[in-house]
């Protein structure tokens, strides 16, 4: 169980990232910011030797969601890009072979519009971390 706590406390740092950005410089009139939302979850495939207990407190604390301003689409999409390389290492390195099978998935949508912006999956299988983004 320390080990999921380690890692979600490594997943909260990276999500900081996406909430307290710098704007550059705010005298600027031209700029205009748009508000982003970053929801994360988290879907078991095989749960290994968890408890359900422990298994429904470890997808509870991979269902977040996070807003952020952004000046762009493509600013939000590589902030969301930065997040997802900082999850998927941090996931292979704080779970090691552990017996089990499961997904993130990081979606970013401009909530000005509701369009996705982008789409992350993270897959662990048994000790090995994939990601796609789509």
């Amino acid at each position: 169980m320390k080990k999921f706590q380690t890692m979600m406390a490594v997943v909260l740092v990276a999500l900081m990232a996406f909430v307290v950005q710098s704007c550059g410089n705010d005298d600027k009139d031209d700029l205009t910011s748009t508000m982003y939302k970053l929801t994360e979850t988290l879907v078991f495939q095989d749960k290994g030797e968890l408890t359900a207990t422990e298994a429904d407190n470890f997808q509870k604390k991979y269902s977040s969601e996070q807003t952020a301003e952004f000046l762009s689409d493509k600013q939000a999409e590589s902030q969301t890009d930065q997040i997802a390389y900082k999850l998927a290492s941090s996931t292979k390195a704080e779970m090691g072979d552990e017996p089990m099978k499961f997904t993130i998935t990081l979606i970013t949508t401009n909530l000005s519009n509701n369009k996705q912006v982008c789409k992350w999956e993270i897959y662990y299988d048994n000790g090995s971390v994939s990601s796609k983004k789509f």
